[in-house]
């Protein structure tokens, strides 16, 4: 399977690096050329413990890239996830949404005709319907399923990936957007135990 993870911040690089452990191909992506460039040459742009040694193994494996051209990273991908940064605003401490909703337009516009797109993003209820109406919106010709995720151990809950949350973790939660119809791909992607595909 191969995943495109836009944003190689903690949630997106440590997510990244644990879905390619399971076998799957990933490119993590970010418009941080340095941050890239600092990934690419094995510096980790975040302390956690186990990281540095867990993307080596796995850049070294074939399995693991960063690239800052989300249109190549995108193009190729069975799943899309959104993996980007979401800080309190000013003044009322709600998520800002406003990178997600970028990273939305910036996927719609580099989306081949068919996508499924997770938002890994620590996000509020009813995000994922807004991410798919600017998709949807952006890229009228595509056909597009969002989802929003979560691991299993936590159910409802979205926390910040950590690689104790995430190494172990062999299901994850996927909760479709009402109506959609999500695909057995997006389905399968999750599970630790498909590696042999």
């Amino acid at each position: 399977m191969h995943i495109a993870m836009v944003g190689a911040g903690y949630v997106g690089l440590v997510s990244g690096a644990c879905f390619a452990d399971f076998g799957h191909h990933v490119v993590c992506v970010d418009s941080d050329e340095e941050k890239i460039a600092a990934l690419n040459s094995g510096e980790m742009p975040i302390h956690e413990p186990g990281l540095a040694e867990l993307v080596a193994g796995n850049v070294k494996q074939g399995r693991l890239a960063f690239v800052s051209d989300l249109k190549s990273a995108v193009g190729s991908a069975d799943v899309i996830f959104i993996a980007v940064g979401t800080p309190s605003r000013r003044g009322d401490g709600h998520a800002d949404l406003s990178y997600v909703y970028a990273a939305a337009r910036e996927i719609a516009r580099a989306v081949p005709e068919s996508a499924t797109v997770v938002t890994k993003s620590t996000v509020p209820v009813g995000t994922g319907d807004e991410v798919e109406r600017i998709i949807r919106d952006e890229n009228p010709g595509a056909t597009v399923v969002v989802v929003d995720s979560a691991p299993s151990k936590y159910h409802s809950t979205l926390t910040t990936a950590t690689l104790s949350d995430t190494v172990g973790v062999n299901t994850l939660l996927v909760i479709a957007t009402a109506g959609a119809v999500v695909s057995a791909t997006a389905i399968w992607i999750f599970t630790s135990n498909t590696l042999e595909s």
